[in-house]
């Protein structure tokens, strides 16, 4: 993991005095999982692949591949991403 930057230790210290929740103080990456039918990505950085068995989707440190059956697109707009379906596995690669 890299290493933490001054900036963004004073920007946790601040989103705990505050009682912030840390994701969107820190603008970084939130994965919902409901069920195994449904994951929201909040603060993506775009969807890197599509089919109905994978979606790939990049994120502030690396890629979040979804995987599944009957895989859908219920929304994507510029910092949200909801997909819908048989949801089978959730797996990050990112920076070591």
């Amino acid at each position: 993991m890299a290493k933490e930057t001054w900036r963004r230790r004073w920007q946790r210290k601040v989103a705990q005095a505050l009682e912030l929740p840390t994701d969107v103080a820190l603008d970084v990456t939130r994965v919902e999982i409901v069920g195994m039918l449904q994951v929201s990505v909040t603060n993506h950085q775009g969807l890197l692949q599509f089919t109905p068995e994978a979606v790939v989707v990049a994120v502030d440190q690396g890629s979040v591949t979804i995987a599944g059956a009957e895989l859908v697109i219920a929304l994507i707009d510029a910092t949200t991403l909801i997909i819908t379906g048989r949801v089978r596995g959730l797996a990050f690669a990112g920076e070591e």
